[in-house]
């Protein structure tokens, strides 16, 4: 992926002109709109979607070899609305979380975009923690069935 040129710049200068804003989405089949969040102060449209504003930690934790990449997302704990849907997803099993970063002087462009998986997630009175990872394809199944003597046996 390529970066803008006023991202580059911006990036580079000793004194930014604008902070880089990192935009949180959380789709799932149980929820009919996503989960919009921005990690700032200020509410955010971004592609005509707003983002409401609420403060959020990512963390890229240490490579482990022979793992997937990780990342920490920490969301504080203001609502029994986050639990009840992890509760009710199995811990958000199925869910997408895109963490895409912008900025406010070019509000339609991604700067750079990461579709995570979650990994596990903690609750407690302050913080719902999740562990996230790249979605590894490698892994998956290539095919849903396969066909054996058990599955179809008048094929063999």
């Amino acid at each position: 992926m390529s970066y803008s040129d006023g991202f580059k710049i911006n990036v580079n200068k000793l004194n930014n002109d604008e902070m880089l804003l990192v935009l949180l989405e959380v789709s799932h089949p149980f929820l009919s709109v996503p989960v919009r969040l921005v990690n700032d102060n200020k509410d955010f449209v971004f592609n005509g979607n707003n983002f409401l504003a609420m403060p959020f930690k990512v963390k890229r934790q240490d490579d482990v070899q022979g793992e997937l990449p990780k990342v920490s997302l920490s969301i504080p704990n203001v609502g029994r609305t986050l639990v009840k849907w992890i509760d009710s997803s199995g811990g958000g099993r199925n869910a997408t979380m895109s963490i895409i970063l912008s900025r406010r002087s070019t509000p339609n462009v991604i700067e750079e975009k990461l579709n995570l998986g979650i990994q596990s997630v903690s609750i407690n009175t302050e913080l719902v923690t999740f562990i996230l990872i790249v979605q590894n394809n490698l892994s998956k199944r290539s095919m849903k069935f396969t066909y054996d003597l058990n599955r179809a046996p008048g094929l063999f």
